[in-house]
């Protein structure tokens, strides 16, 4: 046999190479890394290396034709491969991944199980894209099982998505819908604490795609972006990238999903070895969100969480004589549950979900629980102020005043909604005087006039008709024919208003009519509260395309 039967490439293109440094360079580069495993899991020591480099450079395996070696023999003793070695481990089944026992052991502290989650999608919008492949590592009483999955996304995948993470149109062409994956894999996710590189979006994108698809999920995440940051301050850039360069982690296939979850599961076990387990945990559990259940929770509410989505909704909280104690809406719903569970250990028996189209959804199924199980209203000031009309006697003219918004039931939707007094009540001033009313009549004057004494704006130069006459019915007809015309302060339009929410996921949507920051009720009645009013400021402000607001004509 030839020296060329020794080379990588002809001598024509680069300088000879010998054939096996061409053929396990890359591995035994891994093999130098501390988390270099046979493939029984057993640690290759560095005391090794020396022995296989010794048998892989006897000269007794070289070529009489290459020069770089004295001949012994022309006896051709086949190369040893030693590629099992250094390969890394891949599997369902706890074996392979032994390299990771010292971090299945701390990530035991956590008291749940724990899945390190990767997604790799079609695009980076959470509403346009879809998942294209999903994997995690799910440690569990000390042990670490793999999950792998294509995803067929039922939308074309870019160029350069596909030359990115080599997911291609046709390698998902035969792959699963998610809608079919998810029976599967929700089951070993729920309950679970989720680690993701960058969670926020394999979070919510996870997320967002069950509820397209009909499934409730949430969550506690820790994000290994944050955990790189608070672990390593001294360095600028903490991206998956620059932290396997920075601790030569080896990668099998970056941008592939499980490829990402076995560096970022290596990466974790290297800042484990760094900084000790008791820095390690704490600063971890400083970042998860939300927090950990408080220990006494007990199985059944564990269970009533699990079916929780963490969108927009409503927990019904049950006291433990199976009445309702409590109603929450929500915009995040698992993880404010969760929250309320560290207030409230011991308040609730059982809990339950009802999904919502989106928040403003959540404040009307709230309301009509409040109304069907009659809980009272929180005791709250709204922190707004309204206009209140009222009659200074059974046959007086009908004045205005400016008053607290308060929360609860009332029979009427209020008049305005104002953050301050003074901004109620110059709108009022000049409201009548825009109109020609009588600013007397109305009880709007800076000051309380005596009894008997004339109108201030009838000496200034005339006032209403009304006002001449004293004529209380002229007066009202006048009020309310100009009412539509008095500012409503931060709400945006007078009269009531229909506004239709959909979820852009779901596709649930919900109509309500509401006004002044008031929502009406099935009973006829109109409710509000300082967290319907932030709720419709929101709306209002940010304008959502999944918000419809048109003006409500029914009597």
């Amino acid at each position: 046999m030839g020296a060329e039967w020794f080379l990588a490439h002809p001598e024509r293109f680069e300088r000879p190479t010998l054939w096996f440094v061409a053929r396990y360079s890359i591995q035994l580069s891994y093999g130098c890394s501390k988390d270099s495993y046979y493939s029984n899991g057993t640690v290759l020591r560095q005391a090794l290396l020396p022995k296989i480099f010794k048998k892989l450079y006897n000269p007794r395996r070289i070529s009489s034709g290459f020069s770089g070696f004295p001949v012994e023999k022309k006896k051709k003793i086949p190369l040893q491969p030693c590629r099992k070695i250094f390969r890394r481990p891949r599997g369902t089944h706890p074996m392979p991944y032994r390299y990771l026992q010292p971090l299945a052991e701390q990530l035991a502290a956590f008291g749940q199980p724990v899945a390190i989650l990767d997604l790799e999608t079609t695009g980076g919008h959470l509403e346009r894209d879809r998942i294209t492949e999903i994997a995690f590592l799910r440690f569990e009483n000390g042990t670490v099982s793999a999950v792998e999955q294509l995803v067929n996304p039922q939308i074309p995948i870019s160029r350069f998505v596909a030359e990115l993470t080599g997911i291609s149109d046709d390698t998902v062409a035969g792959a699963p819908t998610l809608s079919q994956c998810l029976p599967q894999i929700l089951p070993q996710l729920r309950g679970s604490l989720l680690i993701a590189h960058n969670s926020r979006f394999d979070y919510t994108m996870l997320q967002q795609e069950c509820r397209r698809n009909g499934f409730a999920f949430g969550a506690p995440a820790l994000c290994s972006v944050q955990l790189s940051r608070k672990l390593y301050p001294q360095h600028r850039k903490h991206s998956l990238d620059s932290i396997i360069e920075r601790h030569q982690i080896s990668v099998r296939g970056r941008h592939r999903a499980l490829a990402d979850v076995e560096a970022l599961a290596q990466y974790l076990q290297t800042a484990l070895a760094e900084h000790g387990a008791e820095r390690w945990q704490h600063t971890a559990e400083s970042l998860l969100n939300p927090q950990r259940l408080p220990a006494g929770i007990s199985a059944a509410l564990r269970d009533d969480l699990a079916a929780f989505d963490d969108g927009c909704g409503v927990s019904v909280w049950y006291e433990h004589d199976g009445a309702v104690g409590a109603v929450h809406s929500h915009r995040q719903a698992f993880r404010e549950t969760v929250r309320l569970l560290h207030r409230q250990p011991d308040a609730v028996a059982r809990l339950q979900f009802l999904p919502a189209a989106g928040s403003l959804h959540s404040h009307a199924l709230r309301i009509a629980l409040l109304a069907e199980h009659r809980l009272p209203p929180p005791e709250e000031n709204t922190g707004c102020h309204s206009i209140e009309w009222f009659a200074d006697a059974p046959a007086g003219s009908l004045k205005a005043r400016v008053r607290p918004l308060l929360s609860g039931w009332r029979g009427h939707a209020p008049t305005g909604v104002f953050k301050h007094p003074k901004a109620a009540k110059r709108s009022l001033q000049q409201w009548a005087q825009d109109s020609g009313l009588c600013p007397t009549l109305l009880g709007i004057l800076p000051h309380t006039l005596p009894a008997g004494a004339p109108c201030p704006a009838a000496l200034a130069g005339g006032c209403s008709p009304a006002c001449a006459r004293q004529d209380f019915d002229l007066h009202e007809r006048s009020v309310r024919q100009a009412l539509p015309a008095l500012s409503r302060g931060i709400w945006p339009a007078a009269g009531r208003l229909r506004i239709r929410e959909t979820d852009p996921f779901s596709g649930r949507s919900a109509v309500m009519v509401c006004n002044s920051g008031a929502l009406l009720a099935d009973n006829g009645r109109w409710y509000t509260d300082a967290a319907l009013l932030a709720a419709f400021q929101e709306a209002f402000k940010q304008r959502s395309p999944h918000l419809e607001i048109e003006s409500d004509q029914a009597a």
